[in-house]
């Protein structure tokens, strides 16, 4: 998958920024030839000079409202994706195929009628289930993350070491 990211606002990818520090980006999406969009904010520079890891936060929507209408969207001055990073995470929104900003399938184009329908249910887990995974993709080489995996733990049975009493000598 190739990365796309396009900071400035050509006609077809205009997307208002919902905050001065937001980010966009598109990337290719499952189904050739359309790109999804995410929206970022990571948190706020701190003041208080401790250093901590930001982790990343990857907010998926519903089936109703775009993340800029439900994450992004502030009532009486703050959002829940503000909530998230006054916490301290670097909070992602995607815009599924067909919502928000991310480019709508062709046949949305179209009359109903003129058709079948375009995402029945044994396709839908394959096509929706694969644009999370491509976000996902973009926000682990974005943030740099590395997936640790501990080293396995080694039993070993404790032999309890002898004294020199318990020895016989002496």
């Amino acid at each position: 998958m190739t990365l796309v990211i396009e900071e400035n606002l050509m006609l077809q990818n205009a997307a208002p920024r919902l905050d001065p520090r937001e980010q966009h980006y598109w990337i290719a999406g499952p189904r050739a030839g359309l790109r999804l969009f995410l929206r970022r904010l990571s948190p706020a520079p701190s003041t208080a000079g401790c250093v901590r890891p930001v982790l990343p936060v990857l907010y998926v929507h519903g089936a109703t409202f775009s993340s800029g209408l439900s994450i992004a969207h502030r009532f009486d001055g703050f959002s829940w994706r503000d909530a998230l990073c006054a916490a301290g995470f670097d909070v992602w929104g995607l815009d599924f195929q067909g919502f928000g900003h991310s480019d709508r399938y062709p046949e949305m184009e179209e009359v109903p009628d003129a058709h079948a329908a375009f995402c029945r249910t044994e396709d839908a887990s394959a096509t929706t289930c694969s644009q999370p995974g491509a976000a996902s993709s973009l926000i682990i080489r974005t943030c740099a993350l590395t997936i640790r995996i501990p080293a396995p733990v080694r039993w070993m049975r404790s032999i309890p070491r002898r004294s020199a009493s318990a020895s016989g000598s002496g």
